[in-house]
């Protein structure tokens, strides 16, 4: 696995972003993790740093996430970049959309850590 992971969070939920950040802190400790709310900040944020890994929110107050997903995927500087799907809405559907957009994986909300932890190690150990 890699030595230092860098992730980033994209859910509008701070109750999420700050679990998830928890769980990857304590499962990953050498990580470094930034949690944004939205569409607009999280474009702004892949403008300027590569993350390892993202997990994305399919709802987000300005969008779809998939929509981010698809962008991540056309960026070139960005092709190493993971990317998780995280969604209450957990149908077939909604899962081949998520892979058609590009995503890796795909987490259903409400997801126990336990699967928080399975998910960023087996994305992350297809990378390192």
């Amino acid at each position: 696995m890699l030595e230092r992971l860098s992730i980033v969070i994209v859910d509008d939920d701070t109750i999420v972003r700050d679990m998830l950040h928890d769980v990857i802190d304590t499962h990953f400790p050498a990580s470094f993790v930034m949690g944004v709310g939205d569409l607009r900040d999280a474009r702004a944020l892949v403008e300027t740093f590569i993350p390892t890994l993202m997990l994305v929110d399919r709802q987000l107050p300005d969008g779809d996430g998939l929509d981010l997903v698809r962008e991540v995927r056309a960026n070139p500087s960005l092709a190493r970049t993971r990317i998780v799907v995280m969604t209450a809405e957990a149908s077939d559907m909604v899962r081949d959309a998520a892979r058609a957009a590009g995503a890796d994986m795909f987490l259903a909300k409400p997801f126990p850590i336990g699967a928080v932890v399975a998910t960023v190690r087996a994305v992350t150990d297809a990378v390192g």
